[in-house]
């Protein structure tokens, strides 16, 4: 994952997670995590709910 997607992966999740209501999701969010849903097809299944995104995020990344 580039550095400008992993960015915008987290600038997004940081909006998310300090906006009050929890929809619509910020674009940063949407953009990092379908890129990281692309990238992931390789590996394992993308969470289909966002508290299996979060869960995920608290794992350590494999190569």
């Amino acid at each position: 994952m580039s550095s400008s997607k992993f960015d915008c992966l987290l600038i997004g999740l940081k909006e998310y997670l300090g906006q009050a209501n929890k929809y619509p999701y910020p674009d940063l969010l949407h953009h990092g995590m379908n890129f990281l849903s692309l990238e992931m097809q390789k590996s394992i299944p993308f969470p289909k709910t966002m508290n299996g995104f979060l869960l995920l995020l608290k794992e350590p990344v494999k190569d």
